[in-house]
């Protein structure tokens, strides 16, 4: 039962950490560019616009934190926890 209870506090931990870091991406996304939009350029020569919102950031994160834990395995919530805290400067 502590076991369970001590993963779910470090769950709960990246969690704060990936909203943090998705609001903060966001603001600095909008001080340098003026808004939350990114043109990308596709392969058919087309420009397509995408909104980015901090939800897509969030999945964004989500999707580096799988790739990280089938890499590093049972290491993987450390490196992710020094990372995340790494990219805030906490």
């Amino acid at each position: 039962m502590q076991r369970r209870k001590e993963t779910v506090e470090r769950l709960n931990v990246l969690e704060i950490y990936r909203r943090r870091i998705a609001i903060a991406a966001l603001h600095r996304m909008k001080r340098k560019t003026g808004g939350h939009c990114l043109s990308v350029n596709m392969p058919d020569s087309n420009i397509q616009v995408i909104e980015i919102n901090e939800e897509s950031m969030r999945k964004l994160l989500q999707r580096f934190e799988r790739q990280v834990r089938a890499e590093f395995g049972s290491e993987s919530e450390v490196f992710l926890r020094k990372t995340y805290m790494n990219s805030l400067d906490i």
